[in-house]
């Protein structure tokens, strides 16, 4: 790869090529034919040229590329749920969500003929209740159980608590001893039309409200084991969901540190839903 290429073809600068496509608009204004604004604010270009960065762009060290391949299932049976399952890692899913609508679910029966040692299993409860979770202790110490836990974006999402603010604090500090997970739903802002910059600033404030709510309550060694998850929606502008992403791990470090928590920025990214609908397959192309 560091054999250079085509060096018979001399370089073009960044100002050549605006020459040339201003020639091509035929008398046409550049930035009204073709710089768009997005609802960031951002003036997007046609092209981008090496020449126009004074430095390189900062690279964030992540481990980023170490992405698993997650197969959402809802827990409507628990026996079908398990097959489906079951039948997902044999084709290349890397880790499990399961929901969960009700607390008679039994966790062994579900993750039956599942390495848990081997696939994360990410499992989002639509109840609250800590008694729940005292299945996860009689699992493996090696299970890879990751819990997602949201009573902030339950009440974004519905506009009630589970039963009120304070028995739910209750249930949530309970779980979170127990599984030492806490996870950010922020694709809900996403999906109900927020931009990038708002769905960043509704993060950010979401987990703040987690992180306020404990920073008295527990020791810096337990602020050190607490697991944030970010769950992000994904649409379609390639680049800058990248941006967001990126943007998203900055702002969370300057954020956690604050407080004493883990830096660390664990995501879990979907489709988002903006762009999808029932009623037309030629929009879901």
């Amino acid at each position: 790869m560091s054999k250079q290429l085509f060096k018979e073809f001399p370089e073009v600068s960044s100002t050549e090529w605006k020459q040339l496509i201003q020639f091509d608009l035929k008398g046409l204004d550049y930035n009204n034919t073709l710089i768009w604004s997005t609802n960031e604010g951002i003036d997007v270009k046609p092209f981008y040229h090496a020449d126009e960065f004074k430095t390189p762009p900062k690279v964030s060290q992540t481990k980023a590329t170490q992405w698993l391949i997650c197969q959402t299932i809802f827990v409507a049976n628990v026996e079908k749920s398990n097959e489906k399952a079951v039948n997902a890692i044999e084709n290349g899913a890397t880790s499990i969500k399961f929901i969960i609508p009700s607390e008679t679910v039994v966790l062994k029966d579900l993750l039956v003929n599942i390495n848990l040692s081997e696939v994360e299993v990410n499992i989002e409860c639509l109840f609250n209740n800590a008694k729940f979770y005292t299945q996860l202790a009689t699992l493996p110490s090696e299970a890879k159980i990751v819990v997602n836990n949201d009573i902030i974006g339950h009440l974004a999402q519905t506009g009630n608590w589970f039963d009120n603010l304070k028995i739910d604090y209750e249930h949530f500090e309970s779980i979170v001893y127990q599984t030492t997970s806490i996870t950010v739903n922020t694709a809900l802002y996403q999906n109900a039309g927020a931009t990038m910059v708002q769905q960043l600033a509704y993060a950010l404030a979401h987990a703040n409200e987690y992180l306020n709510h404990f920073d008295k309550r527990i020791s810096d060694k337990e602020k050190a084991t607490i697991t944030f998850t970010f769950n992000m929606a994904v649409g379609a502008n390639y680049f800058f969901e990248i941006a967001k992403l990126r943007a998203l791990r900055n702002l969370w470090s300057a954020l956690a540190l604050c407080y004493g928590f883990d830096a660390k920025c664990h995501i879990i990214a979907t489709p988002t839903k903006r762009n999808k609908t029932l009623y037309d397959y030629n929009t879901n192309l």
